[in-house]
């Protein structure tokens, strides 16, 4: 059902899924209504069944955290040793889930471009995040004080947006987060400036770690927005320069290569002889799927 969805069959997908029934049935779950359907997957296949961000998907996220907060009522009851090895998963682990579903709940509510109830529902879920105390409670909520951020950016109040990215816990974050809100004003100067000095941070960073970390993640996006930023200023060799680092040494995010592929075009220098040898890069390092089959499907 997932390589269908990255194939962008959804209506196939929703076909499969019926199939099952309704997972949150009594036919899925034990004698004491414990439901043995992993979580995972019934969180995945919500937006299948209701067909994309839908108020049918609000109802069915709502229903997941009201037995979110059941069970986890019930872990408390439980004992510890008689989660293990079994479909009974302990308090902590519900509580993650119900804070987790928090945010499908926001990205539903935006993606139904709802966003003024959106940033409600987010300000609100901050708020008991902080009230309620406790070292999982205020680490999720930086997570939910970046997403009310980015929100805001999407509705164009960048001055929210930096009030909310300024409670993010470590500065880099800030920095990345910053430049985002200036690329949004137009400063394509002052946006390059913290790009670079974020970049410069986590290269030095880069260099005392040989495994590959979240971080890598962050910097495909930094050097990304980065060739945004020159672009903007006139700077399309320079742009290109850094997209093709960005894709040869960097996460291979589809995005960015699609960028690179538009910058290629406006070159009209043998565009499709360099998205070739850029193709070959990529597949020399190892690199077999891009999670879509749309990129090298034209020449």
């Amino acid at each position: 059902m997932r390589s269908l969805i990255a194939a962008r069959q959804g209506r196939i997908a929703r076909v499969e899924a019926k199939t099952l029934g309704d997972v949150s049935g009594d036919k899925y779950r034990l004698e004491d209504g414990t439901s043995v359907v992993p979580w995972d997957f019934r969180l995945f296949l919500v937006p299948i069944w209701a067909g994309g961000d839908t108020q049918n998907g609000l109802t069915r996220y709502y229903g997941l955290a009201r037995e979110a907060r059941i069970e986890a009522h019930r872990a408390r009851n439980r004992e510890p040793e008689t989660t293990e090895g079994t479909v009974f998963q302990s308090v902590e682990v519900w509580e993650a889930r119900l804070r987790e579903l928090g945010l499908y709940v926001a990205a539903t509510l935006v993606g139904m471009k709802d966003n003024a109830t959106a940033i409600d529902h987010l300000k609100a879920f901050y708020s008991t995040l902080k009230s309620s105390g406790g070292e999982a409670n205020i680490s999720f909520s930086h997570r939910v004080a970046i997403a009310l951020a980015f929100v805001y950016l999407m509705i164009g109040d960048t001055i929210s947006a930096r009030e909310w990215f300024q409670l993010a816990p470590v500065e880099q974050s800030k920095e990345l987060s910053l430049a985002v809100c200036s690329l949004a004003d137009g400063d394509m100067s002052e946006s390059a400036s913290l790009l670079e000095k974020y970049l410069s941070t986590e290269n030095n960073e880069s260099e005392q770690q040989s495994k590959p970390s979240a971080g890598d993640d962050a910097k495909t996006q930094a050097l990304n927005n980065l060739a945004i930023s020159e672009l903007h200023q006139g700077n399309l060799v320079k742009a290109i320069e850094l997209l093709e680092q960005t894709v040869t040494t960097a996460n291979v995010d589809p995005a960015v290569l699609f960028n690179l592929f538009i910058l290629y075009d406006l070159q009209h220098e043998l565009p499709a002889t360099k998205k070739r040898l850029i193709a070959d890069k990529i597949r020399s390092r190892g690199i077999e799927s891009l999670g879509t089959y749309e990129l090298f499907l034209q020449r």
